[in-house]
């Protein structure tokens, strides 16, 4: 995969997801479907992508526009992606946690995630700040680290990337992972 060329590089949640030939992931607010068809592409024959939205109009417009074999797009909720546990290798979100309204909901949210990844599975976050929708008036990266850590992922890298050129940014990318052993 090409180098990352910047927080707004359009390729960027997938150049750091590390997903795996044989892989299940999940694409958590799939929009139109243009992240979920080119990692479709890179999973092999046995891969499959399991897109979700809240929007069903634009989940339509993503089925009429076709989907690759092993690549499913379906109805989420809000608090709750609807992917049977223990099914998912990897998920990520891109520009989705700022949508996310409550702390309650998005504490619902990371639990249904976590529920959905198989144990050792990763869970990766991506969010520009300046294009996400926050009138909470709170910061997103608490909000994040607590729900994803209440629900019972392990914490893991979490950094910034610049466009150097542009001096714009930062794209915050954090990683959470499900422990293969649960605490008790």
């Amino acid at each position: 995969m090409d180098p990352i060329r910047g927080p707004y590089d359009s390729d960027l949640v997938l150049k750091l997801l590390d997903a795996r030939v044989g892989d299940t992931v999940a694409d958590i607010g799939c929009g139109y479907g243009g992240h979920a068809r080119r990692l479709r592409a890179q999973l092999g024959p046995r891969g499959r992508v399991l897109g979700r939205d809240v929007d069903e109009l634009t989940l339509e417009k993503a089925r009429r526009a076709g989907l690759p074999d092993g690549c499913e797009f379906a109805l989420s909720g809000r608090a709750d992606v609807r992917i049977a546990p223990g099914t998912l290798d990897r998920a990520y979100m891109n520009q989705v946690w700022g949508t996310v309204e409550h702390q309650e909901t998005r504490g619902e949210l990371t639990r249904s995630l976590f529920q959905a990844l198989k144990p050792g599975g990763e869970l990766l976050v991506v969010q520009v700040p300046m294009l996400s929708a926050y009138d909470q008036g709170e910061s997103f990266m608490p909000t994040l680290e607590d729900a994803t850590r209440a629900a019972g992922f392990e914490c893991g890298r979490r950094w910034q990337i610049w466009d150097r050129e542009r001096g714009d940014g930062p794209a915050w990318v954090f990683e959470f992972r499900r422990p293969f052993a649960v605490a008790e």
